[in-house]
């Protein structure tokens, strides 16, 4: 039944309209709660838990973030599993390992799957104040370019939820961001990536490991220890080269794990599951963010680190700024409704700001990386040498 035709509730007004409840999407709203914004809605398609694919490592950076929103003291009653140690191969298999220290406040990287991090947030969310539907966000409505709300299916009732502001946090492949016109990430700015889990595996406790060999080149492989002989694994590609490459992931990421030094580690009852593919929009590509009535974060503002794939801590990051205009915006244009663009327009110098240095730095180091794993390797060779370790 096409959403014209079918039967549509009245229309309901809401102050913001939060469409995903990931990591980014829950920041914002528990952010806008906690000043005093007692009318945000949170839309997700999916009832939670749930699964979502990724690597599943927030870094210090992101924990630094959630501590400075007041989620320390529920963050450390979690128990979270953290990392206290990096390891990184180079092209030709040089390994370099490093100790991680904490921040300032003690802060970590964590391990965490999604389904259960992604339900902490979302409950941190909620605890604030935000209210929360699950639903499929199937369009934006507009007045010409003026966003004024979304259309929401639910339970086969279709209804139309007017905002002030929407906030699309509905990630790599978000409607919302297609419904504004959002410039689509080119093949050099974007990368495809592969996630499974490992039983019978030997892990070394709290240690995230990063592999950029030749054989994963301009992409690399990773293996994060979730437990006691269990990780994350995975491989991720730059889209364009995996295109030309006729490359397929399934295939590299067995590959990966039969590597030398990958698969001595098998153990009894060794195997891989829950393989998933998704796509990671890098922010080296400098996009609009802010559209009249909305504004992008996380995933959906493609703001994933063009090295490591992460993206769960500059979605935390960009929806602490997003939550911040959208606050200033709400008393400064308190007579519009919905917001204009001009309410929203700093959103995206304050996120380029805060990650545009970082993420135009981890892309030139992809580059070189990949364009001149030598040059890795002559790093990598001496710096490994004095720490005393090579495969």
């Amino acid at each position: 039944m096409s959403i014209e035709n079918s039967r549509l509730l009245s229309n309901t007004d809401r102050e913001v309209v939060v469409v995903g409840a990931g990591p980014a999407g829950s920041t914002v709203a528990m952010s806008l709660a906690r000043k005093g914004h007692d009318d945000v809605l949170v839309i997700d398609r999916e009832e939670f838990p749930r699964d979502k694919p990724c690597g599943d490592a927030v870094s210090e950076r992101g924990i630094s973030e959630l501590y400075d929103h007041g989620l320390r003291d529920s963050l450390l009653d979690e128990n979270f599993y953290t990392a206290n140690e990096l390891l990184v191969g180079s092209p030709s298999g040089h390994i370099l390992t490093k100790q991680i220290t904490s921040g300032e406040r003690g802060e970590l990287p964590i391990v965490v799957p999604r389904k259960i991090f992604d339900n902490f947030m979302l409950d941190m969310a909620k605890s604030a104040g935000a209210k929360f539907m699950q639903g499929d966000v199937k369009k934006l409505v507009k007045d010409g370019d003026q966003v004024t709300g979304v259309l929401v299916r639910r339970d086969g009732v279709n209804q139309v939820i007017s905002a002030r502001v929407v906030v699309g946090a509905d990630g790599a492949t978000s409607r919302v961001a297609h419904g504004v016109g959002a410039e689509k990430h080119k093949g050099r700015h974007s990368a495809v990536a592969i996630r499974a889990y490992v039983e019978g595996f030997q892990t070394k406790a709290h240690r995230t490991e990063f592999y950029f060999y030749k054989l994963l080149l301009p992409g690399y492989g990773w293996i994060f220890t979730e437990g006691e002989e269990v990780a994350n694994v995975g491989v991720g590609m730059r889209a364009d080269k995996l295109k030309s490459g006729n490359r397929n992931l399934e295939e590299m990421l067995y590959m990966f794990m039969e590597l030398p030094g990958i698969k001595e580690r098998w153990l009894s009852g060794f195997k891989i599951s829950d393989a998933k593919t998704w796509q990671l929009p890098f922010g080296s590509q400098n996009i609009k963010r802010s559209f009249p009535g909305v504004v992008l974060v996380g995933d959906a503002a493609g703001l994933i680190s063009p090295l490591t794939g992460g993206g769960i801590s500059n979605g935390i990051i960009s929806s602490g700024i997003a939550a911040n205009v959208i606050h200033d915006a709400l008393h400064e244009f308190e007579g519009h409704d919905p917001l204009p663009l001009e309410a929203l327009i700093q959103y995206k110098k304050d996120v380029n700001k805060a990650l545009r240095g970082r993420n135009m730095t981890h892309y030139a180091i992809q580059l070189l990386v990949g364009n001149y794993p030598g040059v890795a390797d002559l790093i990598m060779g001496r710096i490994s040498s004095k720490v005393g370790e090579t495969l």
